[in-house]
């Protein structure tokens, strides 16, 4: 399993009573890995992809819901 985190903040808030942040995203990547065979050199690989970003109420921010892709 690996993990990810991004926090992305405005520099030069023209509002000095509003926090600079913008949204934080966080990733994931799960993973299973399958030898069905002893003798042979064959792996199998299952994995996704899935991201999840929570934004603030800034006007202009991305001010949408909190949504999750899977790719």
């Amino acid at each position: 399993m690996v993990g990810m985190v991004d926090f992305a903040s405005w520099r030069d808030n023209p509002d000095p009573n509003k926090d600079n942040k913008l949204r934080t995203a966080w990733g994931y990547i799960p993973a299973v890995e399958y030898f069905p065979f002893k003798d042979l050199n064959l792996k199998f690989f299952v994995s996704f992809v899935g991201r999840v970003y929570r934004y603030t109420d800034m006007p202009g921010a991305g001010s949408a819901p909190p949504t999750a892709l899977l790719a």
